[in-house]
Parts: C-alpha cells; structure tokens; sequence
C-alpha cells in the first residue's frame, strides 16, 4: 500500500519553480513565459499564457494570506497599462494574445473572506489550494479548484399585484383589494401606498401607519404607531373580519401623523 507524505515547502520560490517546471499542475496547456516579472507594484510571480491566448497573472502563497488577493489585482492593473508591451516583449513565446486577462491564485487554502470577496471580482479569477505531497518516493504537487460562489441578484421589491396575487383565494384577493382601498380613500391625495418585499404599506409622507402581509387563505392589517409595527394586528378572511371599528383605528394612527 502507498504512503504518502505531505512535504512542507521552504518558501515561495520553492513552489513558484515546482510550476515554473510543471504548469500542467495548474491547467493543461499553460505555458508560463516569465518569473519574477518586473511591475511598478513588484514582481508578478509567474506570468503565462493559456490555451484561449489569455495572459494569466499567477500570485503564489506556501500560507494562507488574504494579501495574495490584492497583490494580484495590483499586478492585473498593471498588465492592463502595459498590455502591448508586455506582448511585444515574448514575440517567440506569445502568437497572439485575445485581449483578455486572468488570474490565478494558488494557496494551501483561503479564507472565508477572500472566497467571498472572489465572487465580486470582475476579471476570470481562479482559486487553487494545494497538497506538496510524496508518493513512492515521487513527489507531486497536488492541485484542486476551490469553487467560488456565483453572486446573487439583489432581491427586487414586489409590486401591490405580486402581494395579492400570493392569495390563492379569489374570494379574500378581491377583499384584500377593497380593503386597500378604503385604507387609501381616508386621504387620497396624502396618503401613499408602498410595495416592499414582505408586505404592502400605507404611509404619509415617508412615514409608516399600516401595512397588509398577504397569505394564501388570508391577510393581517397591522397598524403601526412609533416604530411599533403591530400596534393593531388583525387576521381577515372574511368581509366581517374588517370591521368599521379597525378602519377607525387605522384613520386614528394615520391622524397622529398628520
């Protein structure tokens, strides 16, 4: 059976030549054309080109280091400024050059931040830990893609309709439509209706006094006094659950505001 041995690297220069030597550890068809390339920012540690002609800034750690992150935007920027020279200076190792630049980090590991981080990062960013390891007296660099997160859209804001259209029944969709109606007739011209993600509000002049959150069977009118947002709760189902007495006091709360 096969023992293998986890190696612990003296430094960075000691991993940069591993893949100096060997690319493919990283992604078939790399081909590195520069160590220790010169920026205003300091050395690139290996600068290559990929299969699709892409120039790929590789940023080296033996620990994790959440700096590694910002070193490689830094030497990106630069390869943006300097991008023609950069290809007119490796005329026998670069054909061509598809305008695009990537990065490559390779760590043991990185952290929780700097994964989070990554997902907002414009530019192809590729995460990759690594194990020096020894098998049968070969010594492997073992390598493996840490998945960034794909980033999520900001949730939108419903509309009235989206809330109502959440009731199943038709019979309370139609009463949860007259009750918003009612609630806006008490002051038509002052009195605004508001869509947010969770519920319907109903406010005068930016300021909260009542709001509906809408469920399958039913809906709650909630009043709302002082940044208390329940002064009033009440479930309706039914045409007699909303009551002349709840209208009163929703017309009283939005009466202190004025």
């Amino acid at each position: 059976m096969s023992r293998v041995k986890k190696i612990e690297l003296k430094d960075e220069k000691e991993l940069e030549m591993i893949i100096y030597k060997n690319s493919t550890y990283l992604e078939e068809g790399l081909k590195i054309i520069e160590r220790q390339f010169p920026s205003e920012s300091g050395p690139i540690d290996l600068l290559a080109v990929d299969t699709d002609n892409n120039l790929v800034v590789i940023e080296l750690k033996i620990k994790e280091s959440d700096d590694i992150l910002i070193q490689a935007l830094r030497y990106y920027d630069y390869c943006i400024q300097n991008y023609d020279r950069i290809k007119n200076m490796y005329p026998e190792k670069i054909d061509e050059l598809s305008g695009e630049i990537r990065i490559i980090l390779l760590a043991p590991s990185f952290s929780y931040g700097l994964q989070k981080a990554a997902k907002y990062i414009e530019p192809q960013l590729d995460l990759i830990e690594y194990d020096y390891i020894e098998v049968e007296k070969q010594k492997v660099l073992y390598c493996k893609n840490r998945v960034i997160e794909p980033t999520k859209p900001i949730p939108q804001r419903k509309t009235v309709d989206d809330h109502l259209n959440y009731i199943l029944n038709d019979n309370v969709r139609d009463l949860c439509r007259q009750t918003i109606d009612e609630i806006k007739e008490i002051d038509p011209e002052e009195i605004e209706i508001r869509s947010a993600k969770y519920y319907i509000g109903f406010q005068f002049r930016g300021r909260l006094f009542a709001r509906i959150k809408t469920r399958h069977e039913y809906f709650h009118l909630m009043g709302v006094q002082s940044g208390d947002w329940s002064v009033e709760s009440t479930k309706i189902k039914h045409k007699k659950d909303f009551t002349k007495n709840i209208l009163n006091k929703i017309e009283s709360l939005y009466s202190e505001l004025k």
